[in-house]
């Protein structure tokens, strides 16, 4: 298992020492790190490490979805099935559009290479995930079928 840590953000300049007005007739004292630590603004907590990717032998690694954008991967695979289906439908043949329909659920190996190619290229990924072939190709067939 590979734990990936983020930076964290930069600490604020801490002061190196802070005068307390002392009461009248007491003379004047340094502030503690106790005494400082209640002048920080009390929500600001660091952030605490995050597990990004993980992976074991013998199965497939693991990206953890806290990093995957949901509204960004919908608009991305969305993008990608409409410009492979523009594509097939203005080149494909009455044979190659009945082939498409008969074979449904299953994809043509070249419509799914253009598929996972492209959507690999946009996101800039080599290895897509399971979870994500599978919403692109869920996908396609819902925007095939919203097409008829």
């Amino acid at each position: 298992m590979t734990k990936v840590e983020m930076p964290p953000p930069p600490a604020p300049p801490t002061p190196q020492a802070v005068a307390v007005a002392p009461p009248a007739g007491q003379p004047q004292v340094k502030a503690t790190p106790r005494d400082l630590a209640g002048l920080g603004h009390p929500g600001a907590l660091r952030p605490s490490s995050v597990l990004v990717y993980s992976a074991t032998t013998g199965r497939e690694p693991q990206v953890t979805t806290e990093y995957e954008d949901p509204a960004e991967l919908a608009e991305q695979i969305d993008s990608v099935v409409i410009n492979v289906l523009t594509a097939f439908r203005k080149s494909a043949t009455a044979e190659a559009l009945a082939e498409l329909e008969a074979g449904k659920p299953s994809i043509p190996r070249d419509i799914d290479k253009a598929l996972l190619t492209d959507l690999s290229d946009r996101r800039g990924e080599f290895d897509l995930s399971e979870q994500v072939r599978h919403k692109l190709r869920a996908q396609f067939w819902k925007k095939y079928d919203e097409a008829q």
